[in-house]
């Protein structure tokens, strides 16, 4: 099946929390830093990853940048937790990772979530001391490595 996932709002509000970015609810990837062995979509897919290669794996940096994948969400939400999963990255998952919002499509970005040190294999949970309002999100990995999913926990606001 070929398209873009278009959910329903009204369905979306009644569920109250969920996930403002997964794919099945209308998220989706606007852009990634690197496409060499997974697509970046893999990380907002259904369900928990069954094999390595169901996330987001990066090749090797050989410079001092870092890997990024820049995601919409199904529509602007007020977020609340978030979690980013390395299940199956053992020895290639990202060291660091980083998460950043923005509220429109020219507005700032602001960090909800500071460079924080991942482990591998692990599903990693963090309830968001300021809940934030966003359309788009955006992760960052230290230095490249991979994650198998990102989880924005949230709610759809009336705007």
């Amino acid at each position: 099946m070929y398209g873009e996932v278009v959910p329903d709002p009204a369905w979306l509000r009644a569920l109250g929390t969920f996930d403002v970015v997964a794919l099945e609810n209308g998220g989706r990837v606007e852009d990634a830093s690197d496409r060499f062995y997974s697509p970046a979509v893999n990380t907002i897919r259904p369900g928990r990853p069954q094999k390595m290669d169901d996330g987001w794996e990066t090749r090797r940096r050989r410079d001092r940048g870092h890997d990024w994948i820049r995601y919409r969400l199904a529509g602007r939400s007020r977020l609340v937790a978030l979690e980013i999963d390395t299940a199956y990255l053992k020895g290639n998952s990202a060291g660091w990772a980083s998460v950043s919002v923005r509220d429109g499509d020219d507005a700032d970005w602001r960090e909800i979530l500071p460079l924080t040190r991942l482990q591998p294999d692990t599903n990693h949970r963090f309830i968001l001391p300021d809940p934030a309002t966003a359309t788009h999100a955006r992760v960052d990995i230290h230095p490249d490595g991979g994650i198998t999913r990102l989880h924005l926990h949230g709610t759809l606001t009336t705007q």
